[in-house]
């Protein structure tokens, strides 16, 4: 998710009484054999994970991958009140690398075609062939609207995760399971973002639409084909579909400055919309890498001419392209630009991407919001940028 926007002016009473998503954090076990000591930039990578926790970050687990091997790491604390050591085998919320998973699944369904009744014409189709009326009411140009243009971000819907009046009862009503008919009750009635297909801009409605798409369209709901067509054949045991799936006590509690203060507090059980397609995947750097290989370094995971349609780019913005479901990122580093997915929320900061020029991967995530604006916002993007820079040489 991007630029969210809070209305902190006030907090309603009650919210104490709302039964929690996540309690207490547990520890966790590496998965395998951990020889990250013998990496030639192991020095250095701790240096970097030790001065950003110094710089305030609760928790940071990382997880990389280049000519020299594999690197894992951590730093920092995945429960602050029970003082609970971040660990890379830690889950936690992967915000907007939810997208990238639903653009892989589409493409699954659409090369199983027999079973799914969806094929590659299917993206041109608009998404009101398979989504009912009442689901689309009073939404600006909705039977113009395509699944490929909202896979690639040039619906021009309105964005749900824009409006005060949606973060308002996320406040209100903290650990809410929303519907899709919940959260497009904040997108009905407002003006469009610009016409369908003739620019491209990020939008969480969008990808919300997808997973309509595959509920409608095939008859199944989508968090049942992400499991069995991804999560399970790729054995991610460590990932799972918030709200669909009961939360382990290996999640890492998320934080954010919620009050301005310079002092971040608990949000973990602030849930903003999970489930619904554009968020909800809690996962590990492990797992992150698994998908990420599959995905566009192996390409076991979907066919050549899927993941040729699925990288095809609209313009660039804001040094980032937008394929379906994927975007191509760090373009002003030249050929050292990188495929995969950023993922922002309130508690919670991903990444996860792969340089082809330099056939390096990056996993990282950081249990503190990166979205709204706070004091330790621009601590994490510069750890993004520090991450890479070493990464890269």
């Amino acid at each position: 998710m991007r630029k969210l926007i809070f209305v902190f002016s006030f907090l309603l009473l009650g919210n104490a009484c709302k039964k929690p998503i996540l309690k207490d954090t547990g520890i966790c076990n590496i998965p395998f054999a951990d020889t990250s000591a013998l990496h030639p930039k192991n020095a250095r990578l701790s240096k970097l994970l030790a001065e950003y926790k110094q710089k305030g970050l609760p928790g940071i687990a990382v997880y990389v991958t280049d000519q020299n091997g594999a690197w894992v790491g951590s730093t920092g604390k995945a429960d602050i009140a029970n003082d609970i050591d971040y660990k890379p085998c830690h889950i936690q919320k992967v915000a907007s690398l939810t997208k990238m998973f639903m653009g892989a699944l589409v493409f699954q369904l659409i090369e199983d075609s027999v079973h799914t009744g969806l094929g590659y014409n299917s993206l041109d189709m608009p998404i009101s062939t398979w989504i009912p009326e009442k689901y689309l009411k009073n939404i600006s140009n909705i039977e113009k609207i395509t699944l490929r243009q909202c896979m690639n971000h040039s619906a021009g819907m309105y964005d749900v995760i824009k409006d005060n009046g949606f973060y308002l009862e996320v406040l209100n009503d903290p650990t809410k399971q929303w519907s899709a008919m919940d959260l497009l009750e904040y997108v009905r009635n407002k003006e469009a973002v610009f016409e369908p297909g003739t620019k491209h801009a990020y939008s969480n409605t969008n990808t919300l639409m997808v997973s309509l798409v595959i509920d409608f369209a095939t008859g199944r709901p989508h968090y049942a084909w992400l499991r069995e067509k991804i999560l399970n054949p790729l054995q991610l045991n460590s990932t799972y579909y918030h709200h669909h799936e009961r939360l382990p006590s290996t999640t890492a509690q998320g934080y954010y400055d919620l009050y301005q203060k310079q002092q971040p507090v608990n949000v973990s059980n602030y849930v903003t919309g999970s489930g619904n397609g554009y968020t909800g995947i809690y996962s590990n750097v492990f797992d992150l890498q698994v998908f990420l290989k599959a995905l566009l370094v192996n390409k076991t995971l979907i066919s050549p001419k899927s993941l040729a349609i699925m990288q095809t780019v609209g313009a660039e913005d804001d040094d980032l392209s937008l394929g379906l479901g994927v975007m191509r990122r760090f373009e002003k580093r030249g050929a050292n630009f990188a495929w995969g997915h950023t993922g922002r929320d309130l508690g919670y900061a991903s990444d996860l991407f792969y340089f082809p020029n330099k056939n390096a991967t990056i996993a990282w995530c950081i249990n503190y919001g990166a979205d709204a604006n706070s004091y330790l916002k621009p601590v994490i993007l510069d750890f993004q940028k520090e991450l890479i820079d070493l990464m890269l040489e």
